[in-house]
């Protein structure tokens, strides 16, 4: 890898509005996007707990290492998703070589099943790494990777869980299991320090139904990213709530905050993205934005929502969350996240 350009991690939980804010940014012609790397491409032993970030150290030059091998290599899955942008430094037919190459990809992985890479560099460009897989690895990702910054992606509870069990009524996921009775996971959640500090168990997890075990999910993935993260300068919470609410101002401040300047390209792909008919679709990202994000109010009964917000309002990061949700739409935008 050439002199590391400077990285931004765009983190969430699954079903948080993570694709279309990351299509957002790719959109952006000074963007090198990559899609979920760590789900393609594992982090050894760091995708087997979520460690204290005062073990940064001990997994510095993993990261950095993984930083050099992953973040300049492409698969389909990683730079595959249309639609494809013009870059500032990238030709037309740079731009059409780069399509070609999916297409091939896909057709290659389809017939022979085994994925192809190749290497994909800009010149001048910021990478944006997006993941639903590492939230709370968070704290030890930033300090291990020089000139990056991170955003802190969260979603109403309620929002979060009603799209994973929809998506699991739907078969929309590769894992055989159900997410809320991944044991595996909420082993490591339970190991976090906060798990610890509040006494909860695996017992009381089981006893609980799927959409409470999801509400906890959501406490003790962001709890962790805020605590390790709550003295580093170089990051942001945004709520997808408030980019649905008002899209061009949230991602402006939020761009201003990455130190990219707005472009029209920008401006063009988000009113394409909200503006055109509402799709569906469980992956797209053309839709009604504020008609996705609050879709869990046509799916959960009051009892249901009572139990996820009874749940979440106990924590420090889910009282921040509706505080602040309900005071001012971009409090946690205009400053490096300090209120977790």
């Amino acid at each position: 890898m050439r002199n590391q350009p400077p990285i931004t991690l765009l983190f969430g939980m699954p079903r948080s509005g993570t694709t279309w804010i990351g299509k957002v940014f790719d959109s952006h012609p000074r963007v090198s996007y990559r899609h979920e790397p760590d789900t393609q491409y594992v982090l050894n032993d760091l995708m087997t707990l979520y460690p204290d970030a005062g073990d940064a150290p001990r997994y510095r030059e993993q990261v950095r290492d993984y930083c050099k091998k992953y973040l300049e290599r492409c698969t389909v899955r990683t730079c595959g998703k249309a639609p494809f942008f013009p870059k500032a430094s990238q030709s037309a037919f740079g731009l059409l070589g780069q399509k070609t190459r999916v297409l091939a990809a896909k057709l290659i992985e389809r017939g022979l099943g085994r994925t192809i890479e190749w290497n994909y560099h800009l010149d001048d460009a910021r990478i944006v790494w997006k993941s639903i897989e590492s939230l709370g690895r968070l704290g030890v990702l930033l300090p291990a990777i020089p000139d990056s910054n991170g955003v802190i992606i969260q979603r109403d509870p309620c929002g979060y869980a009603a799209s994973v069990l929809r998506g699991e009524k739907l078969g929309r996921f590769s894992a055989a299991d159900s997410i809320t009775e991944d044991w595996g996971m909420l082993d490591m959640l339970l190991a976090t320090h906060y798990a610890r500090e509040i006494g909860l168990d695996s017992a009381q997890l089981k006893a609980l139904a799927p959409h409470q075990r999801l509400a906890w999910m959501w406490v003790l993935i962001n709890q962790k990213a805020c605590d390790d993260t709550r003295d580093m300068e170089n990051v942001t919470i945004v709520r997808y709530e408030d980019l649905c609410r008002n899209p061009r101002d949230g991602f402006q401040r939020l761009f201003t905050f990455c130190g990219l300047e707005w472009e029209d390209q920008t401006d063009a792909f988000i009113g394409y993205t909200t503006a055109t008919s509402h799709n569906n679709a469980y992956y797209s990202v053309v839709k009604d934005p504020l008609k996705a994000a609050y879709r869990w109010r046509d799916e959960f009964d009051s009892g249901q929502i009572d139990d996820i917000r009874s749940i979440v309002e106990q924590h420090p990061v889910g009282q921040a969350y509706y505080q602040t949700h309900e005071t001012s739409s971009y409090a946690m935008l205009d400053v490096p996240q300090k209120t977790a």
